[in-house]
């Protein structure tokens, strides 16, 4: 009996209806007279209907439709196009061009398709161009990347759901995102930051050429991880001149364990318990009573008077002064911690000493 290639019949027939499909799209969209000026864009729109590029096609057959169901495509410069509901969503954002990774938009602009529609259509402004900086001054900007949308958002089902995150401008016809209720990213300060170390603990000179401030909470892993692995960097960048470290408290959880380090602070001994909390964190975070018998043992080894700290710790100064730090770092951008500051760079969490040198050396 002779065998039936039925898997290379099957193969061709697939071929034959790839290719077919594959002719009508670009047949379609021939007449549809898409502009040449949409070609390698990711959004285009055909006779009135708009289409999301969401795939490539691989060796020019092959269409991957990436979780569009039954939903209608076409193929066109080697891509396929799936048709989505409302109009394009202009995306502008405003950026540095010299910023590099810090200022990277691809992850920002994936979450925007996910949150508002796959037809997004960006557009990079230049923060130092006329319009950057006339957006700059509407919106009181601070950081760079910052996002903007077209007005066509208002047709798409996330202006209704989102609109809290949509602040409209007063002169422009644009909606600022607020993307700290998305976790963007803060690449950059606009301008240098300008921070009141009066107060403030510190390692190295007043007048180092870069600033290191970070944003830190006692319970938090990674404040320990990023000071533990930096101390020694920490302490050299600033004997040799380089930079003035200054913490600032940023407590997520009640801030008890800051107000127990800025009584310390008040008779001379901020760094030996800043460096003793850290170090033996456990001792007091897993406590049952609360941390005390810690404290009272770190009184003793530090040779603090009892009284004055017990005075300090209901000092309602102490406590405004710990609240003003967390306004400060809320002012820049600051939702959690470590947050740090090297110079005008902004970087959410822990960083490996190298990293650490390699900013202040750009930053210098």
């Amino acid at each position: 009996m002779q065998k039936t290639n039925t898997n290379g019949s099957g193969f061709l027939i697939a071929l034959l209806a790839l290719i077919v499909l594959a002719l009508a799209g670009m047949l379609y969209l021939e007449k549809a007279k898409v502009p040449a000026t949409q070609a390698g864009a990711s959004v285009i729109d055909i006779d009135g209907s708009t289409y999301a590029k969401v795939a490539e096609i691989e060796g020019g057959l092959a269409a991957s439709l990436s979780d569009s169901g039954d939903a209608d495509f076409v193929v066109y410069e080697g891509a396929t196009w799936v048709k989505v509901n409302g109009q394009p969503v202009e995306v502008m954002v405003v950026n540095r061009p010299d910023c590099g990774q810090p200022c990277d938009t691809s992850q920002v602009i994936a979450t925007m398709k996910q949150i508002m529609t796959p037809a997004l259509v960006v557009n990079e402004i230049d923060i130092e161009s006329e319009r950057g900086q006339a957006l700059a001054a509407e919106f009181n900007l601070t950081h760079v990347p910052s996002y903007f949308v077209g007005t066509t958002v208002e047709q798409s089902d996330f202006y209704e759901q989102g609109a809290q995150a949509l602040k409209k401008g007063s002169e422009s016809e644009l909606y600022f995102v607020d993307g700290t209720q998305f976790r963007f990213p803060k690449g950059q300060l606009i301008n240098p930051p300008v921070f009141d170390a009066e107060g403030d603990y510190t390692i190295g000179s007043d007048d180092a050429p870069v600033k290191v401030v970070e944003f830190y909470a006692f319970e938090c892993g990674y404040c320990n991880k990023f000071y533990t692995e930096n101390k020694a960097t920490i302490t050299e960048l600033a004997d040799a001149g380089d930079i003035q470290f200054i913490v600032k408290d940023f407590p997520l959880w009640g801030d008890s364990n800051h107000l127990a380090a800025a009584c310390f602070g008040q008779q001379g001994k901020f760094w030996e318990a800043h460096d003793d909390m850290f170090e033996n964190s456990t001792a007091w975070s897993r406590a049952t009573d609360g941390g005390a018998a810690y404290y009272d043992g770190l009184i003793t080894k530090l040779g603090i008077d009892k009284d004055q700290y017990e005075a300090c710790l209901v000092d309602p100064a102490v406590k405004a002064e710990i609240a003003a730090d967390q306004a400060e770092g809320r002012s820049y951008g600051v939702t959690g911690t470590p947050a740090l500051f090297v110079g005008s760079q902004f970087v959410p969490g822990a960083i490996s000493p190298e990293q650490l040198k390699a900013m202040v050396e750009a930053a210098k």
